[in-house]
């Protein structure tokens, strides 16, 4: 398997040094951006460089040099060699072609110009002008301050300074003081200097200027790069985080099974050291002057805890990614272990109350909670108004009714959802299951859910026993009358044969009528067998249309009159005057009144009267035949439906116990009702099919 080199150690460790080295070079590439911002964008600042300040001072301890050699000429001394050799000297080294500093000397009590760099016009390209007060003699004192004559007066910073003859400060006198008081002093010289902005000649403020800038601008671009150099390491790091050598997974080292929490609090403590001692020997080097080694070696020991600083930083976040990538960021921590534990506890608590007031009857409980809701809300309210802390109590009495509205809000959703998923169960659902999953705070309404999802089971389970009993009853049904059929036809066959034949005996005749009245019936209850299991299964085919139901009434009574007057029976009929249609198959709709008014002929009383009514009521046509049973009737209605059942227990007629179920299948399968009712002796079945 190829190793994907982001899992490899050496990779990370060198991605790691590249990326705390960046962040170590853009932190002090954006101090120094922060000391030097202005400079940036504005090239005057170039005049506060140590180059700049350095090539101030010389130029002006050499027209100093120069100054004092002029004023021994003035007074008439003679100079020697090396002087005049130095003098000349001097002022070649200030003239406009070797540098941009300009100078005029003039006579402090006439103002006429002794000394200048180019005449008059010297500091015609100078802006911040530095002025001076000299005397040259066994009294020297110097008085100087500073001017901006620029585009804009900013109120440069003006001061006095008074020195010795040795060059230390001996007074300083803040303001812009035009002519110091100074009791006895005597200043001969007034000398003005400064730098050309246009820095014409190559020199140090020349050089200065481009040090300054051109270095400022690439210091920027330094802590740019870098600082984007950081966020790609760092982006790369975290991509390589929990990545192993030959594993498929991510995988977790022994840092990240520290819980995050104590982990993040350690390294935060440890970054937070090493940042502040960085910075306190930063300070203290800033501070150091004397010595270059010492500031030399608290600007390392601070680099080097910047370092380790930035190195902790990267380790957090790859540890951080790679608890994101396993999903162990916030379950690996003391706070949610605390919480889990805390909530465990709550639970088991609360099902141990529940558990130990199970055995109460719910009045009671329901007591019990309402009380103790009573008196928390009492001591609540007694603390809100005798307590000084008065928003204490009343955000603890606010928060204990929210919740307690808050649980009956949730009792009352979770009943109504065991109340509708019970009325599914009841209309004929059994499969519908009730979630229990969230009712842990209500364990009684819990029980009572999972009790109906029992129930359900238990329907279900009791109506896939009964289909599958009554599939099979179909099929024995069906393949017995299939497997009667073939011998059965045989029989009726030769007994047809025997009676064509010419056979003397009487006995034989009656064992041939015999013979051929019972296997005609046999014949009829094999027919009947597969009808009635056809019916129940709905595999008969059923072609709907308008018919009249009177004229089949009428019809089917004509058949059945001589059948009735035999059985001692008196039909009373009573058919509408006007034909009334319905929408049926008129081969099964014969059956139907066929299989009513011949369980009559077999099952009424002799000597007493059928009663057979025709009505239309709200578009449906609703036939009733009523007659007395000749037996007792001590079976429900609806058992009389099933199939094999009949009245006469003791089974003493022909009836087959299938009529009226073959009668009931057939009405419901062209879309009609079938009703029996039973009381006493008295018989009513009620057909009722729609109004066509």
């Amino acid at each position: 398997m190829k190793q994907d080199f982001r899992s490899h150690a050496l990779v990370k460790a060198l991605v790691l040094l590249l990326s705390v080295a960046c962040a170590v070079g853009a932190l002090f590439s954006w101090i120094y951006c922060a000391y030097h911002w202005d400079s940036l964008f504005n090239n005057e600042t170039y005049a506060s460089s140590a180059m700049w300040y350095q090539g101030m001072q010389g130029r002006y301890s050499h027209l100093m040099s120069a100054l004092d050699i002029y004023d021994q000429i003035r007074r008439g001394e003679k100079l020697g060699y090396l002087q005049e050799k130095n003098y000349n000297v001097y002022l070649s080294n200030l003239s406009p072609e070797q540098t941009n500093f300009r100078y005029i000397i003039r006579d402090n009590a006439t103002g006429e110009i002794l000394l200048s760099s180019a005449g008059e016009d010297s500091l015609a390209g100078v802006g911040d002008i530095w002025q001076s007060l000299r005397t040259i003699g066994p009294d020297y004192l110097e008085y100087s301050y500073r001017t901006y004559y620029g585009p804009e007066d900013t109120g440069g910073e003006d001061y006095t300074i008074f020195y010795d003859d040795d060059g230390n400060i001996i007074l300083q006198v803040p303001g812009n003081v035009s002519r110091p008081y100074m009791e006895g002093a005597t200043y001969r010289y007034a000398v003005e200097y400064g730098v050309d902005a246009q820095l014409a000649a190559d020199d140090e403020f020349r050089a200065a200027w481009n040090s300054f800038t051109k270095g400022n601008i690439q210091v920027l671009y330094l802590a740019i790069g870098c600082t984007a150099g950081v966020l790609v390491f760092t982006v790369f790091l975290m991509c390589c985080a929990g990545r192993r050598p030959e594993a498929e997974t991510f995988t977790l080292n022994w840092s990240d099974r520290i819980p995050y929490d104590l982990y993040l609090f350690a390294i935060g403590f440890a970054i937070i050291m090493l940042l502040g001692c960085s910075v306190e020997w930063a300070t203290r080097a800033y501070w150091t002057f004397s010595d270059t080694g010492d500031r030399f070696l608290l600007n390392g020991m601070s680099a080097l805890c910047f370092t380790a600083a930035a190195a902790l930083v990267e380790a957090g976040l790859m540890s951080t990614a790679t608890r994101i990538k396993c999903r162990t960021l916030l379950r690996n921590t003391v706070t949610w272990k605390f919480l889990a534990w805390c909530g465990r506890f709550l639970r088991r608590f609360w099902r141990d109350l529940c558990a130990a007031l199970a055995g109460l009857p719910i009045t009671y409980r329901t007591i019990f909670f309402f009380l103790g809701y009573l008196v928390l809300n009492a001591f609540l309210a007694a603390g809100l108004f005798r307590s000084g802390n008065g928003g204490f109590y009343f955000l603890c009495l606010l928060g204990v009714n929210t919740v307690v509205l808050a649980l009956m809000c949730r009792y009352t959703l979770q009943w109504d959802q065991v109340r509708s998923k019970a009325q599914d169960i009841v209309s004929g659902q059994p499969d519908t299951v009730i979630d229990t999953g969230n009712m842990t705070w209500f364990p009684a309404l819990r029980q009572h859910a999972g009790a109906l999802n029992d129930l359900g089971g238990a329907i279900n389970t009791a109506v896939e026993e009964r289909l599958k009993s009554e599939r099979m009853k179909a099929e024995l049904i069906t393949n017995v009358s299939h497997d009667l059929k073939t011998p059965l036809t045989s029989i009726i066959n030769y007994v047809d044969l025997l009676k064509k034949e010419d056979i003397e005996g009487e006995k034989a005749k009656e064992y041939i009528d015999v013979l051929d009245r019972k296997s005609q019936r046999l014949k009829k209850l094999t027919e009947d067998l597969v009808e009635a299991s056809k019916a129940s299964t709905g595999t008969l085919t059923v072609n709907p249309e308008r018919l009249g139901m009177g004229q089949l009434v009428d019809q089917a009574l004509g058949e059945y009159s001589a059948k009735f007057e035999d059985a001692g029976l008196t039909l009373v009929s009573a058919l509408p005057e006007a034909e009334v249609y319905v929408t049926a198959d008129g081969r099964h709709l014969w059956r139907i009144i066929d299989n009513l008014l011949g369980n009559c002929v077999k099952y009424a009383m002799p000597g007493t009267r059928v009663y057979l009514d025709m009505t239309v009521w709200d578009s449906w046509v609703t036939l009733s035949l009523k007659n007395i049973s000749a037996q007792q009737l001590n079976i429900p209605a609806d058992q009389l439906m099933e199939r094999f059942v009949r009245g006469d227990e003791s089974r003493t007629t022909e009836g087959s116990g299938l009529g009226l179920s073959i009668a009931r299948s057939l009405t419901e399968l062209q879309g009609g009702r079938f009703r029996l009712e039973v009381d006493g002796d008295l018989f009513k079945a009620v057909v009722s099919l729609p109004q066509a």
